[in-house]
């Protein structure tokens, strides 16, 4: 693959390119592996190809290592019974496990990146940007640090209670929020279950 990518981009020079950059891997003579990020230029004037390369091995090692730790935690995430969502300070979803995806009938790709008042009814959907902003301003918070019962919005429509509990933290400086969310429909059909049979007593 690495003599394949060399050979494409050596032949954008060919084909008229002035200048192209890449990265491959190479095999050292002892076994072991380099990284090299090339950048390439044509001088057809001179019929020349000058190239430098950069050893770029150590930032492809914590490339790496960041996503295995990343692909580690979201099978974590994954795994988990509750819905767990991540929504940034304007209030975009930015991360939505397995769980949020049962829960709520959305694949993780059709609503990260979109505001996570997609997932409450009314009024909660046109309050929800109002309450982040003042938040932000006030530092006033209503449910964040607390649990309560809400109630969510599925994709099909449907409207269901569930239990949620958000928390703030911050990465790189900036604050995320992470909601934990648990659809709480068989207790509440138990619990209304209870109150008739009482009140026939």
């Amino acid at each position: 693959d690495d003599i394949v990518t060399t050979l494409a981009e050596a032949q954008k020079l060919a084909d008229g390119g002035t200048t192209v950059s890449f990265e491959n891997r190479y095999q050292c003579k002892h076994g072991g592996y380099v990284w090299l990020s090339w950048t390439a230029s044509a001088y057809p004037s001179e019929q020349l190809i000058y190239a430098v390369a950069h050893d770029v091995t150590q930032r492809k090692a914590s490339e790496t290592l960041a996503l295995e730790a990343s692909t580690r935690l979201q099978t974590v995430l994954d795994s988990v019974l509750d819905g767990i969502i991540t929504i940034n300070q304007a209030g975009r979803i930015e991360s939505f496990n397995r769980s949020a995806e049962k829960l709520f009938g959305y694949r993780a790709k059709e609503v990260v990146g979109e505001n996570v008042n997609i997932l409450m009814p009314e009024p909660y959907h046109s309050q929800h940007d109002g309450y982040i902003q003042q938040f932000q301003q006030t530092g006033r918070a209503k449910i964040i640090g607390t649990g309560r019962e809400v109630r969510g919005r599925r994709k099909d429509g449907s409207i269901f209670p569930l239990d949620l509990a958000v928390s703030q933290m911050h990465i790189g400086g900036q604050p995320m929020f992470v909601g934990i969310t648990r659809d709480i429909t068989a207790r509440k059909h138990a619990e209304q279950a209870l109150q008739d049979t009482m009140a026939l007593q």
